[in-house]
């Protein structure tokens, strides 16, 4: 239908122009107006199918400036102007996107916000709560033929709150625009990996080294515990393999042998305090002066006694 608007309009000109008459120039102009405006309609409608069919210039200007989270195309120098956006991440600029995506949140961003609008920090709380298992029970019994039985008493239940912390993640990305809907970048997924990452790692340390207080409900002579596992208070005192006391670090030491002076022959033995439940998972944690020198010891023949490959070992 366009193309034939295109021809009437073509003959109606070359008519015009040809014409004894008088041109009337503004009436030309119009029709080349026209003509030009119905050539720009189909090309857009013969636009690739990832592409928008009804996209005006007004359109096209705004998804330059503002910039969607939908990329698929690098913005390259002069496609916007550099007070409208950043394309580098620094003191001069960038743009901050959210921390943290859930799935409604991620749809809307993606139809409504554009990156500028994103500067934010998303946090998450640790709300978590673990029911505590006593057991005080003691163990099973043998009875004589025809002898009354001798009850255990009940394990205990109660339940470990965690102390209030708030993890935050804000960081600070470059992007990609376009008004491709077949974008070959998830920028949400990116971001959203590597805050999973971060906050990860950030609640991994905590589990270790945390000083945020607990709070411990129906165990009796205990309120409160360290959410850290190395910042629990330390028991030293009459521990065995077989210590088990809620809220306290069981402790032990072991001293380095005096005939050959081997720290790998101290490492064996406070492995062998460990209860056989732990030892198929057991991790040993030193620090990185003790790892070092665990694995430059060597035996007679300056053969290494531990290697890389050989010992599970994690140095801090």
């Amino acid at each position: 239908m366009n193309e034939e608007n295109i021809n009437k309009l073509f003959e109606e000109l070359a008519t015009k122009a040809n014409s004894d008459d008088a041109v009337n120039k503004a009436e030309v102009e119009t029709l080349r107006g026209e003509i030009a405006d119905l050539r720009d309609q189909m090309a857009r409608k013969s636009q690739t199918k990832s592409h928008t069919a009804d996209i005006t210039a007004q359109d096209d200007d705004r998804l330059a400036k503002l910039a969607f989270v939908k990329g698929r195309y690098a913005i390259e120098d002069g496609d916007v102007k550099a007070t409208e956006f950043s394309r580098l991440v620094g003191e001069e600029g960038g743009n901050t996107v959210p921390t943290v995506f859930d799935g409604e949140i991620t749809r809307g961003l993606a139809k409504l916000s554009p990156i500028r609008s994103l500067s934010r920090v998303v946090s998450v709380k640790a709300n978590l709560e673990r029911i505590i298992k006593m057991r005080v029970g003691g163990a099973a019994k043998t009875k004589a033929e025809k002898a009354a039985y001798t009850l255990n008493t009940t394990d205990l239940f109660g339940k470990l709150s965690w102390g209030t912390n708030e993890i935050v993640d804000q960081q600070r990305h470059t992007s990609w625009v376009s008004d491709d809907q077949e974008s070959i970048l998830n920028l949400a997924a990116e971001l959203q990996d590597s805050m999973i990452l971060n906050i990860a790692e950030k609640e991994s340390d905590l589990f270790l080294n945390g000083t945020t207080t607990n709070t411990v409900q129906d165990v009796p002579g205990l309120t409160t515990t360290r959410m850290g596992l190395l910042a629990q208070t330390a028991l030293t005192s009459g521990v065995t393999k077989y210590t088990d006391v809620f809220g306290q670090l069981a402790t032990v030491q072991a001293v380095v042998p005096v005939s050959g002076n081997y720290l790998s022959d101290a490492v064996l033995k406070l492995r062998s305090t460990l209860h056989s439940n732990y030892l198929q998972g057991a991790v040993l944690v030193f620090s990185s002066d003790v790892e070092l020198a665990l694995f430059m010891e060597k035996d007679e023949n300056g053969r290494s006694l531990l290697r890389p490959a050989d010992a599970s070992v994690a140095g801090g």
